[in-house]
């Protein structure tokens, strides 16, 4: 992929990821495989896009279910996960805490 691909991808995170450690990553990182991880995806896409700044600008709500299933698995301290995604804490932890709060009547009505 050459950098305009890479600056259209729907989900630049998820897929930064996938390119450099292979699609086991995503069960790494999120006890999800990729099948599993694109289920809950679809479940979750109508309600996610009808939410206005979920993926914060830059990142998508694909790429925001990525970071917010890795945190619930790894989140000791907000320090600690917000690094693996290059993101200062407080910023990383308001990004994740309002994409919970935007699928939570989803999630809740499931």
């Amino acid at each position: 992929m050459d950098d305009d691909e890479d600056y259209d991808s729907p989900s630049p995170v998820l897929d930064a990821f996938i390119k450099t450690r292979g699609p086991a990553v995503v069960h790494e990182l999120t006890n999800f495989s990729l099948s599993e991880f694109n289920l809950v995806w679809k479940d979750l896409q109508s309600s996610v896009s009808q939410e206005r700044n979920v993926g914060s600008g830059e990142v998508s709500g694909r790429d925001m279910l990525f970071m917010t299933l890795t945190s619930m698995k790894h989140c000791g301290s907000w320090d600690v996960v917000s690094v693996v995604f290059k993101e200062k804490s407080p910023t990383f932890s308001k990004r994740v805490n309002t994409f919970l709060a935007a699928i939570h009547p989803t999630l809740r009505a499931k």
